[in-house]
C-alpha cells in the first residue's frame, strides 16, 4: 500500500558523522527513497516506501523529491547518493541504478552501493531488536527456476558473504546449524534442510529492501575505489538472436 513521506524523529548518530544521504531502492517489487540528515547532536530521517507492481521508474523520481524536501534539504546539501546494486530483478536494478546515477553526475556527489540483500537482513534486525545479536542471519530471496539469492551474515554484523545464487538443497547445505533463514526463499531452504535433518530457523514473513535502511548503511560505507555498477547473479532472459541479423540497405 502506498506510504507516504515520513520525518523521523532525530535519531542518535552513534559515529558521530554528519553525512546527509540520499538512498535509492527499485531492486524487487518495493519502491522507495530516503534521506538521512546529519545534524548536531543526533539525525533526522525522511522516508516514503510503496510496494508496486509496476511503474518505478515513474515514481522514484518523485519519490526522491518528497524525501529530500522533507528532509528540508536541497539537492547541493546531500553529501551521498546511495543505491542497491542487486540481486534483484533486471529491470528494477537498473531503473535504480540510472536515478542514482544521474543524479550523482547531475550533483557531483559520492555514489556509494549495497546490496539489496544486505539491505533486507539490516531491516530485518531493525524490525525484529529482540533477534540475537550473535545468531547468524542469512537473507533468502525466491529466484524462481529452482533457485535462490543468498547471502549470509554474522550475528550483529552488517558485513557478511557475497550473494549467490543456488539450489535450495546447497543453501540448507552450507548454511551453519542453528541459522535464522528469511525471506521469500526461506520456506525453500527450510524444506530442503528438512530432508538433510538440518536445524534452521525459519522467518517466511514479508521482507523487502528499505532505502531507510540503506540509507543509515551508507553513512559508515566506505567510498568505493571503482565505479558502482549493477549485480547480476544471472544471465539475461532475452538474448540476442543467432543468424537473425538483417541485411542493411545499401
Amino acid at each position: 500500500m502506498p506510504a507516504g513521506p515520513k520525518l523521523d524523529q532525530r535519531l542518535p548518530n552513534e559515529n558521530g558523522l554528519k553525512l546527509n544521504v540520499l538512498a535509492i531502492d527499485t531492486s524487487f517489487e518495493a519502491c522507495s527513497a530516503a534521506v538521512v540528515a546529519g545534524q548536531d547532536g543526533g539525525e533526522r530521517a525522511a522516508r516514503t516506501y510503496e510496494v508496486l507492481s509496476k511503474g518505478h521508474a515513474e515514481r522514484i523520481m518523485s519519490m526522491v523529491r518528497s524525501v529530500v524536501g522533507e528532509a528540508g534539504l536541497g539537492f547541493t546539501q546531500i553529501d551521498r547518493i546511495a543505491v542497491t546494486v542487486g540481486p534483484g530483478s533486471f529491470t528494477g536494478v537498473r531503473i535504480g541504478m540510472a536515478a542514482a546515477k544521474g543524479l550523482a553526475l547531475a550533483t557531483s556527489k559520492e555514489l556509494v552501493g549495497q546490496t539489496s540483500l544486505a539491505v533486507m537482513a539490516a531491516r530485518y534486525r531493525r524490525e525484529h531488536p529482540q533477534c540475537e545479536e550473535l545468531e547468524p542471519l542469512a537473507v533468502v530471496v525466491d529466484a524462481r527456476r529452482g533457485e535462490v539469492y543468498m547471502q549470509q551474515f554474522a550475528g550483529g554484523s552488517d558485513s557478511g558473504t557475497g550473494p549467490v545464487i543456488c539450489s535450495p538443497d546447497d543453501a540448507a547445505l552450507v548454511l551453519p546449524h542453528g541459522s535464522l533463514v528469511v525471506g521469500s526463499g526461506a520456506h525453500l531452504v527450510a524444506a530442503a534442510a528438512m530432508t538433510h535433518g538440518r536445524g534452521l530457523q525459519v522467518d517466511c514473513g514479508e521482507l523487502q529492501p528499505d532505502a531507510y535502511d540503506l540509507a543509515i548503511l551508507a553513512r559508515t560505507m566506505p567510498a568505493h575505489d571503482r565505479p558502482v555498477a549493477p549485480l547480476y547473479l544471472r544471465a539475461p532472459d532475452a538474448k540476442a538472436q543467432v543468424g537473425k541479423a538483417v541485411t542493411r540497405a545499401c
